[in-house]
């Protein structure tokens, strides 16, 4: 039989000493290796999730252009541009959702929008009054001062076809009567030869002599004289015996 001496293939002597072998690092402790390998279950999926940490740490660098071992510089730039581009794209998005029309587009609907209504214009408070100008029912201009002596009638909201004829028989020859209204005029086909009447459609005489603006269903009578000058203006007119003077003179 051979002898077991450690130079023939036999057994090393047990003497505490690692022959040929490196010591474990003394950080790793004990090591126990169990008998069940499935009991190394969880330090094995703990590993497995580092790896694909460290594989997608990798790629990342990569793609950035910086190898495995070498510093990543980029980091804050890149953080920095992505946010840039984020406010950029937020900025963009609340300027055009503010911007968007809020109806439908009559262009896409087929349908036209209605345009806006028109503004009735402004009353004329500077204009000397022998040169306002006011209009027939024919659209035709007629200045103040070509048709005086007058006494106008601001007839709005007045059923006053009776006061028409009551003044126009009762002033002097050469007076005309002058039925003025901010719409349509009543019909004048049966007017006597001395009344004419006018369109104020900004009001301006309504605006000058305010006494009784809002019509309730009186008249106001405005006296003038035959050089322009006014010699009366009288609110609340329901009939002739109101207009005093009715020779204006």
């Amino acid at each position: 039989m051979g002898d077991l001496r450690p130079d023939n293939g036999g057994l090393p002597p047990d003497d505490g000493k690692a022959h040929g072998l490196p010591d474990l690092p003394p950080e790793w402790g004990t090591i126990v290796i169990p008998d069940d390998p499935a009991e190394l279950a969880d330090e094995a999926d703990a590993l497995r999730r580092e790896l694909r940490g460290s594989a997608r740490r990798t790629r990342l660098r990569q793609a950035l252009g910086l190898s495995p071992g070498q510093p990543s510089a980029l980091g804050i730039p890149v953080v920095i541009m992505t946010v840039a581009i984020l406010t950029t794209l937020v900025s963009l998005l609340v300027v055009t959702w503010g911007n968007a029309p809020t109806g439908s587009d009559p262009a896409a609907t087929g349908t036209h929008a209605n345009p806006p209504a028109a503004t009735a214009p402004a009353p004329d408070l500077k204009t000397p009054f022998n040169d306002l100008a006011f209009t027939t029912s024919a659209g035709d201009r007629v200045r103040v001062g070509d048709i005086v002596p007058t006494v106008f009638l601001l007839v709005d909201g007045c059923a006053c076809g009776p006061l028409v004829s009551s003044v126009s028989g009762a002033v002097p020859p050469g007076v005309r009567v002058v039925p003025v209204t901010t719409g349509a005029p009543a019909q004048a086909g049966t007017d006597p030869t001395n009344v004419l009447r006018l369109v104020d459609s900004a009001g301006t005489l309504r605006a000058r002599f305010p006494a009784n603006t809002a019509p309730d269903g009186s008249a106001t009578a405005i006296v003038v004289s035959k050089t322009g000058t006014i010699v009366a203006a009288i609110p609340h007119v329901t009939s002739v015996a109101d207009i005093k003077p009715l020779n204006p003179g």
